[in-house]
């Protein structure tokens, strides 16, 4: 299979600790970062052969402090402004905190940077979303806001986690549903569960009928594990690429389950076209589920 998306993960400075995100803390002495300037390249190199259809990329840096936040915002900035000159699509995760801070950003700097954007996702969780009703008008606003600039899909990302496994059972999942295009279903990181707790919230999703609505995206790793795909779709039709250059077709475990790495941004394609045949022959999710 051909890879369809670039999740690209450019920068440590995000800690990659945030409860939604499945990513380990790679942050290691002994490798160097690419830097910045040569992820700046990344969109007119994939440009070169119309090979990938979008690159995905967050901006979820409510822990580091108002000065990364802006140096990393004027960066995700630039990086759209190059993705603009080469027409690739990018699909923007960020939570919501940032959601409009970063879209007045882009509004002062080039508006037109939103015709790119295919995908804005909002990440949800306990963490910075206590309570959805006092929230629920702030998220009304914000999505009709992103949909005014031309955006029409925005979507939600919901973190499933102990403490708001109880939103299931209070339907704010179904009124997310009426809010967003579609709510993407992810785990906590699945080494905070007891199995029990963990099967408990799966028989809850079941029992209000998630797996069954197409307005649900399920996280295709609890797909997966319960049996439901044959394959999480992140094999190859998602690369993941991170800080260091490791090209990955697992978000999970870069270092675990590494397909190559890229020396300098003039690579990606060669590299790319390896990933067509490759496949994942073991799964550290898996293992870690199984395992509780």
């Amino acid at each position: 299979m051909k890879p369809k998306i670039i999740s690209l993960h450019y920068t440590a400075k995000c800690g990659r600790n945030c409860p939604h995100c499945y990513l380990k803390k790679q942050i290691s002495s002994d490798k160097e970062e690419i830097i910045k300037d040569e992820w700046l390249k990344l969109p007119q190199v994939l440009s070169c052969e119309d090979y990938i259809e979008k690159i995905a990329i967050a901006l979820n840096f409510y822990t580091i402090g108002s000065l990364a936040i802006e140096e990393e915002t004027n960066f995700l900035i630039s990086f759209l402004e190059q993705c603009l000159t080469t027409k690739i699509k990018v699909d923007i995760t960020t939570d919501f905190l940032m959601v409009n801070y970063f879209t007045a950003k882009i509004h002062f700097y080039n508006r037109n940077l939103f015709s790119i954007i295919d995908v804005f996702s909002i990440s949800i969780d306990n963490n910075r979303f206590s309570s959805f009703y006092s929230n629920k008008y702030f998220l009304e606003l914000t999505v009709e806001k992103i949909k005014k600039q031309g955006i029409n899909n925005v979507n939600a990302n919901f973190l499933i986690s102990k403490e708001s496994a109880k939103w299931i059972k209070d339907n704010i999942l179904e009124e997310l549903s009426k809010i967003f295009d579609t709510v993407h279903i992810i785990f906590e990181k699945p080494f905070t569960y007891t199995k029990d707790e963990y099967y408990n919230i799966i028989e809850d999703l079941f029992n209000h009928n998630v797996f069954e609505n197409d307005k649900y995206i399920i996280d295709p790793c609890i797909l997966f594990r319960l049996g439901l795909v044959e394959h999480c779709h992140n094999t190859n039709y998602i690369i993941d690429i991170n800080q260091y250059g490791n090209v990955s077709g697992c978000a999970y475990d870069h270092f675990d389950i590494s397909i190559d790495n890229i020396k300098k941004i003039d690579d990606v394609l060669e590299i790319l076209k390896k990933t067509e045949d490759k496949k994942i022959t073991r799964c550290n999710y898996l293992e870690f589920v199984d395992n509780l």
